[in-house]
């Protein structure tokens, strides 16, 4: 077995990729909900359809997103995070896995805290 891993755009190259490859069952694809569902919310043009291009064999694993914040903030909800963002637009920064991908902040137009 060989791993390619083809990074960029969340996940959404990798995607590609296998989507083109010859349906000759030596390319598969571990496939997460940014390149299936995520990505094609976001973008524009995808070279792939992840209804026409990839047909589900199994699952291979499941995961929970968990929002997180310093203690010192003094934030206990989600609501409050919000309200703190929005009182100092662009002082707060955040990590995250990027535009189309199932990260929370993304996800959540917390836009990282930045805007």
């Amino acid at each position: 077995m060989i791993v390619e891993n083809r990074l960029g755009a969340g996940g959404t190259i990798g995607a590609a990729y296998a989507a083109k490859a010859a349906p000759d069952g030596y390319t598969i694809m571990l496939g997460a909900i940014a390149e299936l569902a995520v990505g094609p919310a976001f973008y524009r043009n995808l070279p792939y359809d992840p209804r026409r291009d990839f047909v589900p064999v199994a699952l291979a694993a499941e995961s929970s997103a968990v929002l997180v914040v310093n203690p010192d903030l003094g934030i206990r909800s989600y609501k409050e995070l919000v309200a703190l963002a929005k009182s100092k637009p662009g002082q707060l920064t955040c990590a995250s896995f990027g535009n189309g991908t199932s990260s929370v902040p993304t996800l959540s137009g917390l836009s990282c805290l930045t805007s």
